[in-house]
This record gives structure tokens, sequence and C-alpha cells, in this order.
């Protein structure tokens, strides 16, 4: 997203950016993230959102509404 904030000159023009900042070949290979840390990252999401989604279909907490 913050590549093509950076260098998309539509995207500078919808949100008044001004003009394209030119990156070079290396300040873009530092912003990248590695492929292990994506996984990561994706992992902790996912492990997020399934806990998330138990407690919401744990049928042992609507137990009591009932009474």
């Amino acid at each position: 997203m913050q590549y093509h904030l950076q260098s998309n000159e539509f995207l500078r023009n919808v949100f008044e950016l001004g003009p394209p900042v030119m990156l070079d070949a290396a300040t873009l290979k530092t912003m990248k993230i590695s492929r292990f840390e994506r996984h990561l990252y994706n992992s902790a999401a996912f492990k997020a959102r399934t806990k998330a989604r138990s407690k919401c279909r744990d049928k042992r907490a609507d137990v009591g509404e009932f009474f």
C-alpha cells in the first residue's frame, strides 16, 4: 500500500499528495517485508480470527441467557 501511495500517479492525484516520489531499488527493497515476517504476521492474524470465532460459536456461553 505504501509503495502505491508513493509511486502511483492516479492515487496521488485522488488524495492530492502531489507528484510521485522517485525511489531507487535499494529503498524499495528495504521497504518490502520478508517472506518469513509475512508468514508470521499471517499466522498471528489467523490465530486471532480463530479465537474470536470460537468465542462466538461457544454454546456454553449462551446457556445463561435463557434463565
